[in-house]
């Protein structure tokens, strides 16, 4: 992960640990590459490009997080409990593969 922060910033001037996820990385990145090649975004104007967009966009970004996780039960090595920290994209698919 390190490497990855370091390859980000000594590339692209951004440091990774600064956005909340990776598509706000990419997006910046984006960005940052059409401002260094001087091109610059045009918005678009055609009715039937807008509506292609935006029938194509689902879901969003969500975060969701909470400091203080607590088991409703004691430990006891009869019946461990555990606290599942998830991370995920694309759960359609990975929700497919178990069906």
């Amino acid at each position: 992960m390190l490497r990855y922060r370091r390859f980000t910033y000594d590339n692209f001037g951004c440091d990774i640990g600064m956005f909340m996820s990776m598509p706000h990385v990419c997006y910046h990145i984006s960005l940052e590459m059409n401002r260094r090649q001087g091109t610059r975004l045009e918005l678009m104007h055609d009715r039937d490009m807008v509506a292609m967009i935006e029938g194509a966009i689902r879901g969003g970004m969500t975060l969701a997080t909470t400091r203080h996780v607590k088991l409703e039960e004691p430990y006891s090595p009869e019946r461990p409990g555990f606290i599942l920290n998830l991370d995920a994209n694309n759960l359609v698919s990975g929700g497919l593969i178990f069906f």
